[in-house]
């Protein structure tokens, strides 16, 4: 979203479905985990294509391709995610019918991540504890404080007991995990 202060106050100048810019303006465009929040993320991906003369690049995550422990506490937040994330063959599909190609490229993310979105915490459980943290997670925003504070209590009660270790400690030895983040990369086709 594009947006114009004046004087301590924000105007809407043009959103991911209307950018204010003429075709071919810009080298590239891109956008990072935000599809799911605009009213018409075809459209979207349209404009982003119109006003970019080289690729156009989004970062998601494929509701389908997602899966870690957190799931286990938060069953909800799949469902969620599925009613709102395009999945990728969706991206893809949408893509191929305006005549572009699309390359998708496995982003598995670091176990020191620290960028803040949804699976970033997947090799260390405490942050998702954080406030600030859950805050900065869209879909956390939208769950029940009733079914968020029983769900955090199973995970600390899980911690405590060491029941978490058991099932999950083996992330700890590695790097990096591929939870079902994408990047795709849209060209025009030749």
């Amino acid at each position: 979203m594009l947006t114009q202060h004046t004087s301590g106050s924000v105007r809407i100048r043009g959103t991911a479905e209307s950018i204010p810019l003429r075709s071919d303006c810009v080298e590239a465009a891109m956008t990072i985990l935000t599809l799911h929040h605009w009213s018409d993320w075809k459209r979207g991906l349209s404009e982003m294509h119109r006003i970019s003369r080289g690729p156009t690049v989004v970062l998601t995550h494929d509701p389908i391709e997602y899966d870690f422990w957190l799931l286990d506490y938060f069953p909800i937040l799949r469902e969620m995610d599925r009613d709102m994330f395009p999945t990728v063959e969706e991206i893809a599909e949408e893509c191929q019918s305006n005549g572009w190609d699309v390359k998708s490229i496995a982003v598995p993310v670091p176990h020191d991540c620290t960028d803040g979105f949804l699976g970033a915490y997947w090799q260390r459980p405490k942050p998702y504890f954080l406030a600030n943290v859950r805050r900065s997670i869209s879909t956390f925003n939208l769950l029940e404080e009733q079914l968020l504070k029983e769900a955090l209590n199973q995970l600390r009660r899980d911690l405590e007991s060491g029941t978490w270790e058991i099932n999950h400690g083996h992330l700890r030895e590695l790097t990096e995990l591929d939870i079902g983040y994408r990047i795709l990369k849209m060209t025009s086709g030749a």
